[in-house]
């Protein structure tokens, strides 16, 4: 996995456009942070992608789509102290919107996204 997370943050750093980003493989989630006292962002892609056999859809997926937050989500946004349910709705909205823009930038990631929304959410309709 060593040589896979060294792959992820070269194409992530390319994508995002943000160089010394930091990717990481743990958990069951994916996230994009910044740390506040660095500014230095973070991508985390779930560890638990690489025991399915559908890994590398997976990992191109999710890396597209937390290197458009990473990419073109404001942190600093008042979405970020807002109650828990506002938060949510607002974060769907977020990602409907990264997903566009990244989408467009990227004809490969307009693919790995409708991939994995396909194979997470079920259908090919997306």
């Amino acid at each position: 996995m060593a040589s896979h997370l060294r792959s992820m943050a070269a194409v992530a750093a390319a994508l995002s456009r943000r160089y010394g980003l930091n990717v990481t493989c743990s958990g069951a989630g994916a996230w994009t942070s910044v740390d506040e006292a660095t500014g230095r962002m973070t991508v985390n892609i779930p560890a638990s992608v690489d025991t399915d056999g559908d890994a590398l859809l997976l990992l191109r997926g999710y890396l597209d789509h937390e290197c458009g937050h990473a990419r073109w989500t404001d942190f600093n946004a008042p979405s970020r102290r807002m109650d828990s349910l506002t938060h949510t709705i607002a974060n769907i909205l977020e990602d409907v919107r990264i997903e566009a823009l990244m989408s467009d930038a990227f004809e490969g990631a307009k693919e790995n996204l409708h991939a994995i929304a396909a194979k997470l959410f079920g259908g090919d309709e997306w």
